[in-house]
This record gives C-alpha cells, structure tokens and sequence, in this order.
C-alpha cells in the first residue's frame, strides 16, 4: 500500500513539474509580446517628433486659389 501512495505522489509531482514548466513557457510568450507592445508604442510617439516637412503657404491673394 505504501508503495501505491509514493507511485502516486511521484506521478502528482510529475504532473505538477509539467505544469509549471508549462506555465513558465506561457509566461516568457507573454514577457515577449509585452516588450514587442512596448517598442511598438515607443515607435508611434516618437514618431511625429521626427517627422516633419516644410511647406510653404501663401498668403495674400494667393491664398484664396
């Protein structure tokens, strides 16, 4: 019978080392996506700062056509 119980517990161990390590993976994807989130909201206020033009706008009579 206490061989049963030890089976048992080693097999619940198991499970649970499988779970976790499972787990762990489902957390490294997540880190991943949040630091790819990250740089991409980094990137889109950044963006208008360094994006510029020079125009011209006429004034005056011109400015009506």
């Amino acid at each position: 019978m206490a061989a049963l119980g030890m089976m048992a517990e080693a097999a619940n161990a198991r499970l649970l080392h499988e779970r976790v390590e499972s787990i762990r993976e489902q957390l490294a994807q997540l880190q991943n996506q949040v630091e790819r989130y990250d740089a991409v909201a980094e990137t889109l206020t950044e963006l208008p700062r360094r994006l510029s033009h020079l125009v011209m706008v006429p004034l005056g009579k011109r400015a009506k056509a």
